[in-house]
């Protein structure tokens, strides 16, 4: 091989390195809740709390449950700015904001995007007056229940490959643990625990675990792992507070979730095996359900 052609190979694979090494312009970052009463959506990252900025910024109205698109670009959540509470999708660069559902009759929440961009899980009562999981398009077509029974479901979490649904139920009498396949068939309890709470579930970004909040230790609300499957299950946190929201982050090494073990509701991160815990918000207002920035 000519030397110049080698060297040539060479900067090519060293700007193709380069490129895989890149980090995410957004990284770092997370998106969550401050305040109770008066809920607005933040955005800062860890170690500045002075860059913090208000994506829904409307005072007197509430805006919570933030749900970032895969590139993220967009933020999807629930607000009542209308009176009831709906879901909007805002592009914070362009500050343009989106309508999604407009019903006065109804309530919808807990939005999660679709892996592929192209759709949104969410809750509604719009059919059985009870929650139930559905899916809408990204300019506001509704396109099915995944769930529809006089049970409560929610909090919908996509697999990475957009091929399952994990969520909380109480069909079988208390909260528990399920999957199903994006087109709602095969519905499958995983953390089978009777007598126990567990809600809040969290996909892993290799695919492999699933995090979810649990008071099956008779010790409150604490944060667990386990495999898809509803094998493997190992507790993350202890405290004598509730811990709750577990969020991972894009690259699956840390988890992000609300705790009020410092006397009010708080973000902290840990590693993914629950060790090292860090304090990420310090202010004097409630913040909790973090969102990691894709």
């Amino acid at each position: 091989m000519k030397p110049a052609k080698f060297l040539c190979l060479l900067c090519l694979a060293a700007l193709l390195l380069s490129a895989c090494q890149s980090t995410s312009p957004h990284a770092g970052q997370i998106a969550y809740i401050a305040g109770s009463d008066d809920s607005q959506i933040y955005l800062t990252i860890p170690g500045d709390q002075t860059k913090i900025f208000d994506l829904s910024n409307l005072p007197g109205k509430k805006s919570f449950w933030p749900s970032w698109s895969p590139d993220g670009s967009r933020v999807v959540f629930t607000s009542d700015r209308n009176g009831s509470l709906d879901l909007f999708i805002l592009d914070p660069q362009k500050e343009q904001l989106t309508y999604l559902t407009e019903d006065a009759s109804t309530s919808e929440g807990w939005p999660a995007w679709s892996p592929d961009g192209k759709k949104i899980a969410y809750v509604t009562d719009k059919f059985e007056k009870n929650y139930d999981i559905c899916l809408i398009a990204l300019d506001g077509t509704f396109l099915g229940n995944l769930t529809r029974n006089t049970a409560e479901e929610g909090h919908p979490a996509w697999s990475p490959d957009g091929k399952m649904i994990a969520f909380h139920s109480n069909r079988d009498g208390n909260w528990e643990i399920y999957t199903m396949n994006a087109d709602g068939t095969h519905q499958v309890n995983i953390s089978q625990s009777p007598g126990s709470m567990d809600s809040m579930p969290a996909w892993s970004p290799d695919g492999k675990q699933i995090a979810f909040v649990s008071d099956r230790d008779d010790e409150g609300a604490e944060i667990y792992v386990m495999n898809v499957d509803g094998s493997g299950v190992t507790r993350l946190t202890e405290s004598a507070s509730a811990d709750t929201f577990p969020a991972w982050s894009p690259d699956g090494q840390k988890i992000a979730f609300t705790s009020n073990r410092d006397g009010k509701n708080d973000i902290f991160i840990m590693n993914r095996d629950g060790s090292n815990v860090v304090k990420f918000t310090n202010n004097d207002t409630d913040n909790w359900k973090p969102a990691w920035r894709p």
